[in-house]
């Protein structure tokens, strides 16, 4: 899979963003972080990110946006968000926020089903981390694009090591059961921004999520 910034934002439907919209100075503005889509009524965000939107402002002015192709988006209200546990504000950098998603008015909740496939979930056994990227969506050109990094996986007595020196290991900075990884090209450590997922390919073709 070629790596780095790609125009075909589409080639990964379940990764998207969420957008709130809010009012400065009398003019509306959007506020966006990466998401990603594992079921169809639930996404998951960033919670540093999430828990900055206000519960009673987050209805009607909260989106995931999702794109099936480069040209044919999809935008589903959220309705409501739930933090992790471990989550606390300005200490923990590493959490996830899950979106409880509302489907289109039309649309029969029994059986509704996402305009797009969500990301596999984690499952026992996943293997031996030997085919895993990054993924997300950036602007830094002005428009969102698709960025990819194929990854090494790092073993856990080394991604402690990594907290300890970079001083991120003290009370919640450091993830309870974190999946760690660096770029195949990387000369120092780096740290994702919000909504970077990591992925890995299935032996049957299918995309999954072995951390966000």
């Amino acid at each position: 899979m070629p790596e780095g910034i790609q125009l075909n934002i589409g080639r990964f439907p379940w990764l998207g963003v969420v957008q709130h919209s809010f009012h400065v100075g009398g003019k509306q503005a959007f506020a966006i972080t990466g998401a990603i889509l594992i079921h169809s009524t639930y996404a998951l965000a960033a919670a540093e990110d999430v828990a900055r939107i206000l519960p009673q402002t987050l209805q009607n002015n909260t989106k995931l946006v999702l794109w099936k192709s480069a040209t044919e988006k999809f935008a589903l209200e959220v309705h409501d968000y739930v933090l992790h546990p471990e989550y606390v504000k300005g200490k923990t950098t590493a959490s996830i926020a899950l979106l409880d998603l509302v489907p289109p008015a039309a649309a029969d909740f029994s059986d509704y089903v996402a305009p797009v496939r969500p990301i596999c979930l984690p499952t026992g056994g996943l293997g031996s981390y030997e085919n895993i990227y990054s993924v997300k969506l950036t602007d830094i050109t002005g428009e969102l694009q698709k960025e990819v990094h194929k990854m090494n996986f790092v073993s856990r007595d080394k991604c402690d090591q990594y907290y300890y020196e970079a001083q991120l290991h003290y009370e919640k900075m450091n993830p309870i059961s974190p999946v760690c990884a660096v770029t195949a090209n990387a000369t120092v450590p780096c740290v994702w921004d919000s909504g970077t997922a990591l992925i890995t390919r299935q032996s049957w073709g299918f995309w999954q999520l072995v951390s966000s």
